[in-house]
């Protein structure tokens, strides 16, 4: 006699983040444009198959901590290109392939894996629909703030630095930064690595790299502020 429980524990094979990444079937931020527009499968504490929960990263079966470990994993690859091989085992990214990875509690039954290139094309389809004037609007924007003289009274910046432009093109195309346990993630990276092909520096590393530098130095400049309103207050 069967379980109640045979229909929510498939026996399909299960396609885990960290095999699709170990073959190379998909790029970090593909696979993180993928899980957040149609969502991840993981297993609750008794082996019940879910859709990943909507809770914070902390919580093993949640949507947000399978991100959190992509981007672990990304920031891995890229600090394992700096290094000299071999000199720094705890910086292979394999190791959070491995058993016991969060990236092996997270992904599809065989059956039921999405279409990864179509939902891409329909993102890379949705970036092109929309209006010229919107990205041109936002550009214009940034631009005209650069062309405000500086406090100094010295001649204003009319180029807008790649970093900072990305920065708010990805906004502008409703993604986002956020800076958490040392970390800084990106959501909507996939759309944005599409619209900077053709330029110069425009691979996904550089441009982490280009949003990383300009999230920093934007969070430094509201600390700083924060802190000299805190010090006109007390004076």
């Amino acid at each position: 006699m069967s379980s109640s429980n045979d229909e929510e524990t498939p026996e399909h094979p299960w396609l885990s983040l960290a095999e699709l990444l170990f073959r190379r079937t998909i790029s970090v931020a593909d696979l993180t444009t993928v899980i957040e527009k149609v969502g991840v499968k993981t297993y609750d504490r008794v082996g019940r198959l879910i859709t990943a929960t909507e809770g914070g990263e902390d919580e093993r079966t949640s949507q947000t901590h399978a991100l959190y470990y992509l981007a672990c994993y990304y920031g891995e690859v890229s600090a394992a290109e700096y290094l000299p091989k071999g000199q720094h085992p705890s910086h292979d990214p394999h190791r959070l392939l491995g058993e016991g990875s969060p990236l092996n509690e997270f992904g599809w039954v065989k059956p039921d894996v999405p279409d990864f290139a179509k939902i891409i094309a329909d993102e890379v389809k949705q970036f092109a629909d929309l209006s010229d004037a919107k990205l041109a609007a936002t550009l214009e924007k940034l631009q005209q703030s650069k062309h405000e003289p500086h406090a100094g009274g010295g001649p204003p910046v009319v180029e807008v630095p790649d970093p900072e432009r990305r920065l708010a093109l990805l906004r502008a195309l409703g993604g986002n930064a956020k800076y958490r346990n040392d970390k800084w993630t990106f959501t909507g990276m996939a759309v944005l690595v599409k619209n900077e092909k053709g330029r110069k520096r425009s691979n996904e590393k550089t441009i982490r790299c280009d949003l990383t530098e300009a999230a920093k130095a934007e969070r430094e400049a509201k600390q700083a502020a924060a802190l000299t309103r805190g010090l006109g207050q007390r004076g």
